[in-house]
């Protein structure tokens, strides 16, 4: 697991769910608002690859945590997996 954790004032509850929503963005103090596309795209990333994407609260204003969890995936030995050229 990945912990991903800044120092800002964090997501309101009642805004956790609306992060995860393509082109959902909200403005925190002076910075100005994004497309609303980022946590939307690496939900999917993640998701698409068997992990989970989630949002930590761990208190008001302490900043937020996003978690990363990836599965181990088994190597195919046959795989080249890089190191000589063809």
């Amino acid at each position: 697991m990945v912990k991903v954790k800044d120092e800002g004032p964090g997501v309101p509850a009642e805004n956790i769910p609306a992060i995860w929503k393509p082109f959902a963005s909200m403005p925190v103090g002076d910075v100005p608002k994004g497309a609303g596309l980022g946590l939307a795209i690496a939900r999917e990333i993640v998701d698409q690859h068997g992990g989970i994407l989630e949002y930590n609260a761990e208190g008001d204003d302490v900043g937020a945590c996003f978690c990363v969890d990836l599965p181990l995936s088994k190597v195919d030995p046959s795989m080249n997996t890089g190191g000589e050229s063809a």
